[in-house]
Formats: structure tokens, C-alpha cells, sequence
């Protein structure tokens, strides 16, 4: 998987605003020296939790976790450059994010609605 700073910041913001992980083999995850890396065992994920790790979340783990809060399927748009996505909620609620990759976008997305709930 190709992730940047831009993706490792927003995983870290996730992480700091709650957004949940159980570690699972084959996840990704930045460690607490910036390192990227994957989850390679079942030993390995049950002592991931805490120690400053970062999990960097798949578009399957972004996509469930959006349905269940209302939201639709990401979309995108044809950006000049960048990656460009929305999402539409069933309350015809719509959340754009324009960014480097489509992970960017997603965490992006994923952060409005977090910033959002945490105001209330």
C-alpha cells in the first residue's frame, strides 16, 4: 500500500478522535517511529493497541464504517490533479474531500464527521 504524510497525519487525527481498530492480520499500520508496516500475526495484532501505533484504515474499513452511520458508497470526481470524492447520506446530507489519493480523501470524509460529533 503507497501512503504519505498526508494519509499518516490524518490516520493519527483519526486515531486521537476515536475511530475505532481491532488489529487484524494484513492491516497496515504506522508504528510509533513513523514506520509503516503490517499487521503479520495474530501475537503481533494483540499487542498493537496502544504504544503510539497508528492504524492507516482500508477503503473496505472506511466503507463500513460510513454505511453504518448512514452514508452511501464514495464517489468520485475528476479532479485537475487530485483525487476528488463524495459521499451522499440518506438524509441527502453530501460530504466532499479533495486530496492526494483516495485514502486521503476517505480519511478527509471520515474526520468531518468525527470534528462534527464532537462539537455536539
Amino acid at each position: 500500500m503507497r501512503v504519505g504524510s498526508p494519509e499518516i497525519a490524518r490516520a493519527k487525527t483519526m486515531k486521537a478522535m476515536g475511530f475505532p481498530w481491532r488489529p487484524r492480520v494484513g492491516d497496515w499500520f504506522v508504528n510509533h517511529t513513523g514506520y509503516c508496516e503490517f499487521v503479520s500475526s495474530l501475537q503481533h495484532a494483540s499487542v498493537l493497541g496502544g504504544n503510539g501505533n497508528a492504524f492507516l484504515p482500508s477503503w473496505s474499513d472506511c466503507r463500513e464504517w460510513l454505511a453504518t452511520r448512514g452514508w452511501g458508497d464514495p464517489e468520485f470526481r475528476d479532479e485537475d490533479g487530485c483525487v476528488g470524492i463524495f459521499v451522499t447520506h440518506r438524509n441527502g446530507r453530501i460530504l466532499y474531500a479533495r486530496g492526494v489519493s483516495d485514502l486521503d480523501c476517505l480519511y478527509q470524509i471520515i474526520l468531518q464527521i468525527l470534528f462534527k460529533v464532537s462539537e455536539r
